[in-house]
């Protein structure tokens, strides 16, 4: 009797922690077809599953308890998707697969009930502001009409505020109630213009958001409350010198917000250098740089010292600087010295055999670099691992110039010192090796050397 009651106080433990939870959906019209469930962690996806659909539309996955709660997408045909709140509960719904969003009728979920009964009447609401939006733009602010579009615009914002709050105090302690209140911006003051509303936003558009809450990381409602904030600094009339100072205002802004949780401003760093760095806009990388060198703002642990490194390199790599200097041995056994090379301009080139894009741009880049040879001067330098791959790549189109590869990777020591992140990158370099800037394309490279 005493071994028996021993096995079940060892057997119960084991059930208890077996604990799973179904994600069980009906998509209407979507019968023996496929379906993706990914992870949401800001602006980044990551397939986790696919199951298919039966002849009726159903289908199941299943979660552990060790599954983090967040925001989960899945997606159907057609860049067809749905998002899904996970927070230790089954999740049962049904949809069309037509319109999968405002079809969605939760039958079994705390956190997706609360997040669709929000979804549809924000998305409703934010519609109806729209249309209004553009007639008080213009209408005359002394007409009578205008005053009941006004105060129409108010109820509606109103309306849809108490809504919120409600909802929020009825279901204050979900997932769902802390990725809605992040959405929370401030309401809309009719009488103003555009440029007024433009800098009353500026101004309070943080005062009711709370960047504690870690878990909203696996989700995307920290990059788009940062993309709409930034968005509000947009300017089409601007150059790019000039949108770089408004973004500048931006950043300060954000980076001072998100102060209060270490793991969150890191995730905004990183998540700011890699969008200005893909549009080129160093002027607002140097200026986190130096935000960040700031002793008042390096008070942070952690992973923020090698943010601030990677900005550092960033910053070291702006134009008018020095390029790093680049020694190494080409396929072909011959030392390549980049302080050496004597040319009124010089470019630098990372790139890897299994990249999609470099297999478009390097002959073109080849082509290009043959018809400026008496200017030009290339340094190639390839991150593949793999001797083979890179070989067999070059014998596709045989450039003329000579490439570097230590077959280290994104270890290699030039990749480090130029902060490489992805392939294609491109540097031009003058006479001297000051870095004229960064390229995407043969069109830059061309506006460079103008």
């Amino acid at each position: 009797m005493k071994k028996f009651i021993l096995f079940i106080f060892i057997i119960i433990p084991f059930f208890l922690s077996a604990k799973e939870y179904k994600i069980q959906g009906n998509i209407k019209n979507y019968n023996s077809a496929q379906v993706f469930l990914s992870s949401v962690y800001g602006d980044k996806l990551n397939i986790l599953d696919s199951t298919l659909t039966d002849r009726d539309g159903n289908f199941q996955f299943i979660f552990s308890q060790d599954q983090p709660n967040g925001m989960y997408r899945l997606f159907f045909a057609n860049n067809k998707k749905l998002d899904l709140l996970f927070n230790y509960e089954n999740i049962i719904f049904e949809s069309n697969v037509s319109d999968p969003i405002n079809s969605i009728v939760v039958k079994e979920s705390i956190e997706n009930k609360t997040y669709y009964k929000y979804l549809l009447r924000k998305n409703y609401d934010q519609y109806r502001l729209e249309l209004l939006q553009p007639v008080m733009m213009y209408y005359p602010k002394t007409d009578d009409f205008f005053k009941t579009i006004s105060s129409e615009f108010h109820s509606i914002q109103k309306g849809l505020s108490e809504f919120t709050r409600d909802l929020l105090y009825r279901n204050k302690d979900t997932y769902a109630a802390a990725l809605i209140a992040m959405e929370q911006k401030p309401l809309l003051i009719p009488d103003l213009n555009p440029d007024q509303q433009q800098m009353y936003l500026r101004e309070h558009y943080f005062e009711s958001v709370n960047f504690d809450n870690e878990s909203l990381l696996r989700s995307n409602v920290i990059t788009t409350t940062v993309l709409s904030y930034l968005s509000l600094y947009q300017n089409q009339n601007l150059n790019k010198d000039q949108l770089e100072d408004e973004f500048i205002k931006a950043v300060d802004v954000i980076l001072t917000h998100t102060k209060s949780n270490i793991e969150i401003h890191n995730f905004v760093i990183d998540y700011l250098i890699n969008g200005f760095e893909n549009y080129g806009f160093n002027k607002v990388i140097t200026h986190m740089a130096d935000w960040l060198s700031n002793p008042e703002n390096c008070d942070m642990p952690g992973d923020s010292n090698s943010l601030k490194e990677r900005l550092n390199t960033i910053k070291k790599l702006a134009p008018g600087n020095l390029a790093p200097n680049i020694f190494g041995t080409d396929l072909a056994g011959n030392t390549i010295h980049l302080n050496e090379i004597k040319s009124k301009y010089t470019i630098v080139v990372f790139w890897a055999s299994w990249c999609p894009h470099c297999k478009n741009l390097l002959p073109e880049l080849d082509r290009f670099y043959q018809s400026q040879k008496d200017k030009l001067a290339m340094i190639s330098i390839s991150i593949d691992t793999s001797k083979t791959d890179l070989n067999t790549f070059l014998k596709t189109f045989e450039p003329e110039w000579n490439t570097i590869a230590d077959f280290k990777g994104w270890d290699g020591k030039a990749v480090m010192d130029y902060g490489i992140h992805s392939t294609p990158s491109m540097f031009l370099l003058d006479e001297r090796k000051k870095i004229l800037g960064k390229a995407e394309s043969i069109f830059e490279l061309q506006q460079l050397m103008k």
